[in-house]
């Protein structure tokens, strides 16, 4: 619906929507870090609160059996489809040996990537040598928690949906009604807003400390030169 509303757009009105956007978003980092920490404090808390909904009450209809099926695969067309004996149609239900593990693995290693933009910030914290391993054991808490806890209700109440990009809106539009699918559908935009802004954040800071760290050089450089001049017109 989103992609629709947005290619009702023409080119123009649809740069203007982005740099707009961009702007709105950016001024956050500019504000400072204390704005910009707030700001994305609310994005997250805003973002989690619809699934810990979820999470509740989807809970009472888990089957814990439905954890361990196998995806469904295309089943084997039949040899004579006129006859209902022959063969099967459709899908069936197939074994773990069937899990894709490397696109798992490799969509587990991209979500739970990025710990590592925290760092930029870790010289801004008091105390950073409590406070930021502190903090960073617990983001990692969080985010698997907020991957593991829906997933595991949504597979395990409702394991034959359709599970794709925006799966989590039908989802829990069926397990409680269409206000938690509009309200999870608005925490994702939320959730982008707060991604943007978080590593604008940190793309700045890094930055910053290196055109720091290179204009210290540029610097040190000048004032060897400026040595070696002065050694040599001696």
């Amino acid at each position: 619906m989103a992609n629709e509303a947005v290619g009702a757009l023409n080119f123009w009105e649809q740069w203007l929507y982005v740099l707009a956007v961009t702007a709105a978003l950016t001024l956050l980092t500019w504000r400072g870090l204390d704005v910009n920490g707030a700001a994305c404090v609310a994005l997250a808390v805003f973002g989690v609160l619809p699934f810990v909904a979820f999470v509740l009450i989807g809970l009472p209809r888990v089957d814990p059996h439905n954890w361990f099926l196998g995806p469904r695969i295309a089943a084997e067309p039949a040899a004579d489809p006129a006859d209902p004996t022959d063969g099967a149609a459709g899908y069936v239900d197939g074994g773990m040996g069937d899990v894709q593990w490397r696109s798992l693995l490799n969509v587990l290693f991209w979500n739970m990537n990025y710990y590592d933009s925290a760092s930029a910030f870790s010289g801004d914290c008091e105390a950073p040598a409590t406070t930021f391993p502190k903090a960073m054991a617990i983001a990692v808490a969080a985010v698997t928690l907020t991957y593991v806890l829906p997933l595991a209700v949504a597979t395990g109440a409702d394991p034959r949906a359709d599970y794709c990009d925006g799966c989590f809106v039908p989802i829990a539009s069926r397990l409680a009604g269409p206000w938690l699918g509009a309200w999870i559908t608005l925490a994702a935009v939320t959730s982008c807003a707060g991604q943007f802004v978080a590593e604008m954040a940190s793309d700045s800071f890094q930055v910053s400390h290196e055109a720091r760290d290179a204009q210290g050089a540029g610097l040190r450089v000048r004032a060897w030169l400026r040595t070696q001049l002065e050694t040599h017109s001696q």
